[in-house]
């Protein structure tokens, strides 16, 4: 059947597929999609020119200039490393063109482990190092509907009417159903329920003198924290008994006369620091509940 790819999909696979040079296609066989492309898998399938794991590729760094990957990713038990690896084979400037699935049913091959939203797709890949050029909807919410439907009817229909109901819904989704994703695969909102998603990634260019782009394991996208939330937490840490700095276990009256500034300064232990902060906690307790008295009464003088 046909699975009306939009074509913005269509579009972004074009350069890939035509640019020439070492193509890899992971995964691909037993179809050859274009005769330039090398195909790898892990069985030794028709037309598969390379066997070998997507999660440690059996080719030397920078050595592909572009790489097609359709209904792979769910299948790999560790995608984050075949992405790596991906990275790693691609030579700096290159394209890939990776379709994957979002809602679409168990499919073993030899077995199946998750499929990506749209937003876990492009995660996946800017987190491996890549430039997501392009990324969206491949196949629509109505081919996915088609076929979850037709599973249903195989798996759980009952046997007496499996046939006919299996026949019956052939018809009607390949007339009707599956047609709608001519428009509403090209909606705003088709990822919410797209049988596939795309993505059009690129390995980013390593300039002289500069480190490689970082490997999916080591990307740790980190905020300084500022120094009000730096002291927060060291007093919280202290609080929490978690401190062993040496000191006395009382602490005059004096030191806690202002409140601690930045880098626990004004207390020689952190005794003295939790007697602090649990005398102004008594204070805010009675504020509060002070103010609760204040309206209490301002709600029965209402009342009068």
């Amino acid at each position: 059947m046909l699975d009306y790819r939009t074509p913005a999909s269509v579009a972004a696979a074009h350069p890939v597929v035509e640019g020439g040079g070492f193509v890899l296609g992971l995964g691909g066989g037993p179809r050859r999609l274009h005769p330039t492309i090398v195909n790898l898998n892990v069985e030794p399938f028709e037309n598969v020119d390379i066997v070998g794991d997507a999660h440690r590729l059996p080719l030397p760094d920078n050595a592909v200039d572009a790489v097609h990957c359709e209904a792979v990713f769910e299948h790999l038990r560790d995608p984050e490393d075949a992405a790596a690896e991906m990275f790693r084979v691609m030579k700096p400037g290159a394209l890939a063109f990776v379709c994957t699935p979002f809602m679409q049913a168990f499919h073993a091959y030899p077995s199946h482990f998750q499929n990506f939203t749209l937003m876990g797709h492009y995660r996946l890949f800017e987190r491996a190092g890549f430039r997501v050029v392009e990324h969206g909807v491949c196949v629509g919410p109505s081919v996915a509907l088609s076929d979850l439907v037709a599973t249903y009817i195989t798996h759980y229909s009952p046997r007496v009417v499996r046939w006919l109901l299996r026949a019956a819904w052939s018809v009607l989704s390949r007339v009707l159903v599956r047609p709608l994703d001519r428009s509403l695969a090209r909606r705003d909102n088709a990822h919410l329920m797209a049988s596939t998603t795309y993505a059009l990634i690129e390995n980013l260019v390593t300039r002289a003198g500069e480190a490689d782009p970082p490997q999916f394991s080591s990307v740790r996208r980190w905020r300084q924290p500022s120094a009000a939330v730096a002291g927060r937490r060291r007093r919280v840490t202290l609080l929490r008994g978690r401190c062993t700095t040496p000191g006395p276990t009382s602490t005059p009256a004096s030191a806690f006369a202002t409140p601690p500034q930045e880098g626990n300064a004004g207390f020689e232990s952190a005794s003295g620091l939790a007697n602090y902060w649990a005398t102004q906690g008594t204070a805010v307790r009675r504020q509060r509940r002070d103010q609760a008295r204040q309206r209490a009464r301002r709600r029965n003088l209402t009342l009068r």
